[in-house]
């Protein structure tokens, strides 16, 4: 196909027109319920009925429409998704297991900038004339682990464009349009977010799991043979325990895609083993789309702890009063879009403090890395979760990557506490694998052989679950509140 972007609205037509009866979703049912399955003529359908019921009378809206949905991962939402696109309304998905208090907070932000929209405001006014088409696009609320969510606006209309970011970045990652594709992740959060729109538009037959389940994904892959996933290291880490005690078939795979946090080092190795070197990729950016890294896996068999290098992305490592720092050092980690400013995010209401600008156009989320002489990227932690143990920085993430090289060790998390003599030390928040006898000494003098002695947690404890968002990544600051409390 040429001729630049074509909107949303008619390439699902197109695709309806030429292949009615392929599937374009298949929400997996698991191994004793059927599997929901939409055409591509009943998505087209379902979409074109909803876009021409997504409006609200003009008088009801004095700001621009947002249109709010709660992104559970069935086919009412893909359906939701695909009618915003064609009626290019901007819209927002939300976790629909958010607690109220923190909804409601989101929704002030959203109101005191946008008209919010639902479903239900569409339920019961079939038909009824409605706000003229929008300039389309989405927003997100961004991972809530450092504290509110933050509301990030990306305006562009989401129209089938292989020149954009988004489409030319999955396919450097071995995505094709057309292929069957794993929605394992929850569809509020941003990359399976952006898989599953740019899957819609390229024509991909999208596979989406109602919730994450390590059996249940591997069988998902089996018996639809699923061709691409993007996941995450928890998704990888759950899933590797799981195939060793499974039968399942990943032949299907043509690569994966791993995003979200660090991906503790003999997982990889161990998925690398699975698919081969050349199928397993690592994506690190952010919701705010500032700018992206690449790394395929024999680039990471040759550089251990990489993100890989720019995609789109010039990258610049600074120290704290601004000035460039030479590779091999440690500091802030600032990137550029080569494609120009239009494809990255912008925060609702302006800044407040999420993303640093220079003014030459690099900006940084308070990630610290460093970069190599051949250009790659090795990241640190974020900047808000150092921990100063006797005057020495600490990353929790650092420490959680160490231990999670542990062979008994199935989750871990870092929490820092205050110390009236060293200003804070570390705790660690272990999960054992199953029949596991590990100890609290033995975690402790494994992570002596690997952290330097001021990094090493002072205290071990077993826990049986670990607070993390449906994306897989940790929530701080639900840890942070569970040690107050002592829940």
């Amino acid at each position: 196909m040429t001729g630049g972007a074509v909107p949303a609205a008619e390439r699902f037509r197109e695709l309806a027109r030429d292949r009615p009866d392929e599937p374009a979703l298949i929400v997996d049912g698991g191994p004793a319920a059927p599997d929901t399955v939409v055409s591509r003529e009943e998505l087209d359908a379902a979409s074109a009925d909803l876009a021409a019921r997504l409006a609200v009378p003009a008088a009801a809206t004095p700001r621009p429409p947002v249109v709010v949905i709660d992104a559970a991962n069935d086919a009412r939402t893909v359906i939701a998704f695909a009618a915003c696109m064609r009626a290019r309304l901007p819209f927002l998905p939300l976790d629909p297991l958010m607690p109220e208090a923190e909804a409601a907070r989101v929704l002030d932000a959203l109101s005191a900038h946008r008209s919010p929209v639902t479903l239900e405001d569409t339920a019961s006014s079939p038909g009824r004339p409605g706000v003229a088409e929008g300039r389309g696009g989405y927003l997100l609320a961004t991972g809530g682990s450092s504290g509110t969510p933050r509301l990030i606006e990306h305006p562009r209309p989401l129209d089938h464009d292989p020149a954009r970011v988004p489409n030319a970045m999955l396919r450097a990652v071995g995505w094709r349009g057309g292929q069957r594709q794993l929605i394992a992740g929850p569809l509020h959060h941003a990359a399976p977010f952006m898989c599953c729109w740019e899957g819609l538009l390229g024509g991909d037959t999208l596979v989406v799991l109602p919730r994450f389940d390590p059996r249940r994904m591997l069988r998902a892959i089996d018996a639809h043979a699923v061709e691409w996933a993007q996941l995450t290291p928890v998704h990888l880490q759950w899933g590797l325990a799981a195939l060793e005690r499974s039968a399942y078939s990943l032949r299907s795979l043509n690569a994966v895609m791993h995003t979200a946090a660090p991906c503790p080092a003999e997982v990889k190795r161990a998925w690398i083993d699975v698919l081969g070197p050349t199928r397993l990729y690592e994506v690190y950016g952010a919701t705010e789309a500032v700018g992206t890294t690449l790394l395929r896996g024999d680039e990471w068999l040759e550089r251990p702890g990489s993100v890989g290098r720019g995609f789109c992305t010039q990258i610049r490592i600074v120290d704290e009063d601004g000035r460039l720092v030479p590779p091999g050092v440690e500091g802030e980690v600032f990137m550029r879009r080569t494609t120009g400013r239009d494809a990255v995010g912008r925060e609702l209401g302006g800044p407040s403090g999420g993303v640093r600008w220079t003014v030459d156009g690099f900006a940084g989320v308070g990630d610290v890395g460093r970069l190599d002489a051949g250009g790659y990227l090795y990241l640190a932690a974020r900047r808000h979760d150092m921990v100063i143990v006797g005057g020495g920085n600490v990353y929790p993430a650092e420490v959680e990557a160490a231990l999670a090289e542990h062979p008994d060790i199935l989750d871990v998390a870092a929490v820092g506490r205050a110390d009236g003599q060293l200003g804070g030390r570390l705790l660690a928040l272990v999960i054992r694998r199953p029949g596991s006898a590990l100890t609290e000494a033995a975690v402790t003098e494994f992570a002596r052989g690997r952290l330097a002695p001021h990094k090493v947690p002072w205290t071990v404890r077993f826990v049986t679950e670990l607070p993390r968002t449906e994306a897989g990544k940790l929530h701080r600051r639900r840890l942070a509140e569970q040690e107050v409390t002592g829940v």
